[in-house]
């Protein structure tokens, strides 16, 4: 995007690159193989020259975003995949990655040199045996840089050049429920708590979003000293699920739920006496022992031929015979057969490559991603697959690339204040790869009734405004009706992602403001992370994404109340450990403002469709019995004439109608306004 350059590398000495731009997107690319030589050789890993940033685009105060967080580049411990230098309030600045990771683990170092920030990529290939003269070009990956006046933007084309790569095609965004952190019937739940909790959703959450009801560990037989046990071929016996988990399955279809199922498709136990015939299907570690690795198991060969044929048997027994169409893989890291390193969200050294496979020639990368396509083809196209999780080892997200489509972004979270904010640490920080390269999982959100309210509001709304994959993990048929009514505002996806962006994603490690919406109207969501101090904002116009000269109304969601016009400025205060959802709109004419339904409308729950002259139209989403509830922003010189649904009431609060009707049948039905001009 300049005519100046703005970085400037070296020619390595043990690399060919190409440098090509990439059509439709503000990159130039660098497609990078190892050289061969004339003797055999093996390449570990590939260590590009810095790539050095001129002072007039990468200035002194830049920070550093990567897998890490936000950081100073000369602090940053390494990113795996993806880095951004940007100036704060500003956002100008680069943004440079890995955009394959097929052969590979791609890794972004940074530091400081004679005043300028440099990044410096490396491949990580962990072992690849070259023969003399063989060409390496087969096992290339690409390198992405751009220059960006708003570095978000950036971060955004970079997904969308990931999706354009893989030719990612996700299924639908769903929500639901997972077993394992719940406050009654937690780990995996039983047969008859299913069918409990499946009644009672049926009856309190159907038709307000909620598609899945995944069961997590202890489902399972086997036995083990390190981790879950591993055999996914048969219930445990004696456990929740004796009946086998087919008729659990069959129960929640009969209620329009989908069945969802945790489980560990690429390790076993090699201790576990279900594998005692089976040790020749293990990854060999250095002492040419079955390789194993902590909480996760024995890692499976995906390069030996019975694994293939056990595992593609064992995915499709659990999706096409029992019948589960929602997957939650866990213990992702050991298809790639290397150390959990859990948490990992910066760099951190692992033993990546020092493993042997059957098949020698391969990578750990190239086994890795020929185990999850495995496991794709085996599921079938209407399975959605969740993998669990990144912070385990981040090498497995550029892997994973392309072949899920929800990845866990971070480690477990809890109930607590310290473990709802867990997700969206991560959330933050990746928050360019929701909905386009996949559905960033955050981990259950919480309303638990022994929670403050706020505390469930936030999550909640959190997840809903930055479009996260929306579970619950709360006992359902236990909560009172203010924890089931948030989770009703809150639990359908808006599926609008490229609408969405943090504010202050430069500023803050975890990002207090985002917004939703690229039109006039738009959504924001104030969080307050800290539990003892109250947060002010006051942020000009223009870096909030609002129009300077524009004069604004809002609605608070949350306290059902419109927000006074403004102008220049969207100032707000939010209490400790709290949030304010407030929408806005230009007070120029009638439009659609908020619903009632959820915290996102009007891009969840009600759209606005447009109107002839005088008339606002659009079509709501209602349950039988709902007290539901439009504003409409009503600027001076009109007067609200009429609202075509029956036994409504109208009100007015300042410059905002409130449309207020009981609906008496679940539907979604249009809706009309007409305004007269005021005398």
């Amino acid at each position: 995007g300049t005519s100046t350059p703005y970085a400037e590398m070296a020619r390595p000495a043990d690399a060919e690159i190409t440098v090509t731009a990439l059509s439709g997107a503000p990159f130039a690319v660098l497609e990078v193989w190892p050289k061969t030589r004339a003797q055999k050789e093996c390449v570990s890993t590939l260590k590009l020259p810095p790539l050095t940033f001129a002072a007039s685009c990468v200035g002194e105060s830049v920070k550093a975003l990567g897998t890490a967080g936000l950081t100073k580049p000369e602090t940053n411990p390494g990113s795996y995949m993806f880095l951004s230098f940007a100036e704060p309030y500003t956002r100008r600045g680069v943004v440079a990655a890995w955009l394959t990771s097929r052969h590979a683990s791609g890794v972004i170092f940074s530091d400081r040199a004679e005043g300028c920030a440099r990044m410096l990529p490396e491949l990580q290939y962990g072992r690849l045996a070259l023969e003399a003269g063989q060409c390496a070009r087969n096992r290339s990956e690409k390198f992405v840089v751009g220059a960006f006046d708003d570095c978000r933007f950036g971060l955004e084309a970079y997904a969308d050049a990931v999706a354009k790569e893989f030719n990612v095609k996700l299924h639908p965004q769903v929500s639901g429920y997972c077993t394992w952190y719940a406050d009654k019937f937690g780990g995996a739940g039983s047969a008859d708590s299913t069918r409990a909790f499946a009644a009672c959703a049926d009856q309190k959450l159907k038709g307000w979003g909620f598609d899945f009801f995944q069961i997590d560990d202890k489902w399972q037989d086997g036995h083990s000293k390190n981790g879950p046990n591993k055999n996914f071929t048969q219930v445990r016996p004696n456990g929740p699920y004796a009946e086998g988990m087919k008729p659990t399955a069959d129960n929640l279809r009969a209620k329009g739920i989908i069945p969802g199922l945790w489980f560990m498709p690429f390790s076993g136990n090699w201790n576990d006496p279900y594998y005692a015939d089976k040790q020749e299907w293990f990854v060999k570690g250095k002492d040419g022992k079955p390789y194993d690795t902590a909480w996760g198991g024995t890692c499976l060969d995906f390069t030996d031929p019975n694994v293939i044929k056990y595992v593609r048997e064992e995915v499709a027994r659990i999706s096409k015979d029992w019948g589960y169409k929602y997957f939650k893989y866990d213990g992702t890291w050991t298809g790639m057969a290397c150390k959990q390193i859990y948490v990992n969200d910066g760099y951190k050294q692992d033993d990546y490559g020092e493993q042997f496979f059957d098949d020698p020639t391969v990578t750990n990368m190239e086994v890795f991603r020929r185990a999850l396509k495995l496991v794709r083809d085996a599921a079938g196209d209407d399975v959605f697959i969740m993998s669990c999780n990144v912070s385990q080892n981040m090498r497995t997200m550029g892997g994973a690339y392309g072949l899920v489509d929800a990845i866990r972004i971070g480690p477990d979270n809890g109930a607590s204040w310290r473990g709802i904010c867990t997700g969206p640490i991560r959330g933050t920080a990746r928050y360019f790869y929701n909905g386009r390269v996949w559905y960033n999982d955050p981990d259950p959100v919480y309303v638990r009734d022994r929670i403050p309210l706020s505390h469930a509001r936030t999550i909640c709304s959190w997840a809903a405004i930055a479009g996260q994959l929306y579970a619950f993990s709360d006992w359902l048929p236990g909560l009172s009706e203010a924890r089931v009514d948030v989770l009703r505002r809150t639990l359908a996806p808006h599926r609008r992602y490229r609408e969405v962006r943090p504010v202050d994603l430069f500023e803050s490690k975890l990002a207090h403001t985002w917004t939703l919406g690229d039109g006039p109207v738009k959504v924001g969501g104030v969080f307050n992370w800290n539990e003892k101090v109250p947060l002010d904002v006051n942020y000009p116009a223009a870096y909030a994404g609002l129009d300077p000269a524009t004069t604004y109304v809002g609605w608070d969601f949350w306290s059902n109340q419109a927000v006074a016009p403004f102008k220049g400025a969207f100032a707000t205060s939010v209490a400790a450990a709290d949030c304010r959802v407030i929408a806005v709109a230009p007070l120029d004419r009638p439009r659609l403002l908020s619903a009632s339904r959820h915290v996102a409308a009007p891009f969840c729950g009600a759209l606005e469709t447009g109107g002839e002259k005088n008339t606002l139209t659009g079509t709501v989403t209602t349950c039988a019995g709902e007290a539901a509830e439009l504003r409409i922003t009503v600027p001076a010189g009109y007067q609200v004439a009429s609202f075509d649904l029956p036994e409504s009431k109208i009100t007015v609060d300042g410059p905002v109608a409130r449309l207020a009707f009981t609906a008496k049948q679940t539907e979604t039905r249009p809706w009309k306004v007409v305004f007269k001009q005021a005398r």
